[in-house]
């Protein structure tokens, strides 16, 4: 199986997945300098990553051999044009053709023309098409030849009951933010509403922003102002952790916040269509979350529906500022987030039983002997 970009290893712990990541590559690397030789690749603007590289292409610098041969199966993840460039670049250039099944967890429509040609050329390959959520499934609709599934990935390692004790507040209160935030409205509409709040209550503590370096040094190629410091009085870099150390923070945790989008749309395929992991990992650990976004994206929608948390309005700081000194201050209130958010994240994102339905139907797609030879025979990239 060959997982291309954004590979997660641990939704597949029972199979080997060689892992091709170009996203953060500089230019200059020999990854992209060994596959854009020769080629009309262009830089992205501000120099970083693999775009759409027209339809020349070279072979591709892969030695299959390491990974005891050519895939039987590719499980994609694209969700743009310049994904969908490498994949088919690859595609091209493997010994055999395999079934695909491509699994949008994201979705970016810039070039949209060239992302959805590329995308058609590989359609004879593709035996499933998996949305995460309804809005990329609406759009995805439009050009897909395959009707998609909605197939959740949020999935986590669900043990017991909960043990957390909600607290009251104190200044030993702790609120927390893991992963990235994509969106410079929303960071600094964040910073503004919990500055207000600290001003309004005594003893609230910064936010403990938990990330990789590297996660932050993206955000700054990105032009995103997103400066945090270990010493920071509102939002506060807490460094990357251990897996052992960030499971024991998140059990300490009192409160999680998802800065999504702010008060103007500053990412809109982002505020469009996206649903952060991370929350996957605050439900399962019965966190309450905060979400600063507008209305009708899929963080405000899960939260509202769910009852797991409060969302806050990014164009009403005012209202935003009092809603969440309430959250904070009534411990009961987010005791019964946090339970409503283990409870959702048993019954609809257990690892277990998204890894127990999603093998076999691996296997299946791997073995359509039909459709493979269907593709040896008319397939010609």
């Amino acid at each position: 199986m060959h997982y291309q970009t954004f590979a997660n290893q641990y939704h597949f712990q029972r199979i080997f997945v060689p892992r091709f990541e170009l996203t953060y590559e500089s230019w200059g690397s020999p990854a992209l300098k060994a596959i854009n030789q020769c080629l009309k690749g262009e830089k992205r603007e501000r120099g970083t990553s693999l775009v759409y590289q027209n339809k020349t292409f070279a072979p591709i610098a892969v030695d299959w051999n390491k990974y005891g041969g050519p895939p039987e199966l590719i499980y994609s993840t694209c969700f743009s044009a310049s994904d969908f460039a490498f994949l088919h670049h690859v595609y091209r250039n493997l010994p055999k053709k395999v079934p695909i099944i491509q699994h949008f967890l994201d979705l970016d429509l810039t070039n949209y023309n060239e992302m959805v040609s590329l995308y058609l050329e590989l359609c004879p390959a593709i035996v499933a098409v998996w949305t995460l959520t309804k809005p990329i499934w609406s759009a995805v609709s439009k050009f897909s030849f395959r009707e998609p599934e909605m197939v959740q990935a949020l999935q986590q390692r669900i043990v017991g009951k909960s043990l957390k004790v909600h607290r009251n507040f104190s200044e030993d209160f702790k609120p927390i933010i893991i992963g990235n935030i994509w969106s410079g409205s929303a960071f600094h509409t964040l910073r503004n509403i919990w500055t207000s709040c600290q001003s309004e209550l005594k003893g609230l503590p910064p936010i403990q922003w938990m990330g990789h370096p590297r996660r932050f040094k993206v955000l700054k190629i990105m032009d995103i102002d997103m400066t945090v410091s270990t010493t920071d009085p509102v939002i506060r870099d807490a460094g990357f952790l251990t897996n052992r150390i960030f499971k024991k923070r998140l059990q300490n945790a009192d409160l999680a916040i998802v800065a999504f989008s702010g008060d103007y749309v500053d990412k809109e395929h982002y505020t469009n269509y996206s649903l952060p992991s991370r929350i996957g990992d605050y439900c399962a650990n019965g966190l309450p979350l905060v979400v600063i976004s507008q209305k009708n994206t899929e963080p405000w929608r899960i939260v509202e529906e769910n009852k797991i948390g409060i969302t806050l309005d990014p164009s009403d700081h005012q209202g935003s500022v009092k809603k969440l000194l309430q959250f904070i201050q009534d411990k009961d209130l987010r005791a019964t987030c946090g339970n409503n958010a283990q409870d959702f994240a048993r019954r609809e994102l257990n690892l277990d039983l998204y890894q127990k339905n999603l093998y076999p139907k691996l296997i299946s797609y791997s073995r359509e002997k039909l459709h493979r030879e269907f593709l040896q025979t008319h397939f010609s990239p």
